[in-house]
């Protein structure tokens, strides 16, 4: 659906425009869901020879500073600090990071916020941070998915106020339409 190349070019785009030393990082379920953010994010940056001369990846993330680089200091050397990681909640070590930007892929696997809670807390000293939730409808009941979907239409519904809450959800209208009517599948 687009989801995910969507969010990758919005990351990508925040870390090279927004300030020095941004630390990003891509969530999930386990490293080969998480693989799916980071390595579109990649795949971008691979794309741009602009892009890609001044950072470099590694098994460990992406960086800014080439080795081939000749410049010595500025945003796009290795004194800027700035990375881009994935991170899978079957980890540890989740807590006591300083992040900028987090995006958490494939909520609807998840039965509570073990994984989410520490990123979005890691968020908390930074002005103006990213967080994206991005996933498809789920299976487990009474889960992670379903407390936020709760929240997010009672946001949309004006129920409750959340100014920095951006939900937003592309689904059926209803059942029915998933089930009977064909005509709405293109949605």
């Amino acid at each position: 659906n687009g989801k995910t190349p969507f969010i990758a070019a919005l990351v990508l785009a925040e870390w090279f425009c927004g300030e020095m030393g941004q630390k990003v990082m891509c969530a999930s379920n386990d490293y080969e869901q998480a693989g799916l953010v980071f390595d579109a994010i990649n795949n971008m940056r691979e794309e741009s020879p602009s892009l890609e001369r001044v950072t470099r990846r590694n098994n460990t993330g992406i960086y800014f500073g080439n080795r081939k680089q000749k410049r010595l200091a500025g945003k796009f050397t290795k004194q800027n600090k700035g990375t881009i990681k994935k991170m899978s909640a079957k980890g540890g070590a989740k807590e006591g990071r300083n992040l900028k930007v987090v995006i958490v892929d494939e909520i609807h696997e998840m039965v509570d916020g073990r994984l989410v809670l520490p990123l979005r807390q890691s968020l908390s000293t930074q002005i103006d941070p990213l967080y994206f939730e991005i996933t498809t409808e789920g299976t487990v009941d009474d889960g992670y998915l379903d407390k936020r979907l709760k929240f997010a239409r009672e946001v949309l519904a004006g129920e409750k106020d959340a100014p920095y809450f951006l939900p937003w959800l592309y689904t059926m209208d209803s059942e029915e339409e998933v089930w009977q009517d064909k005509n709405s599948w293109f949605k």
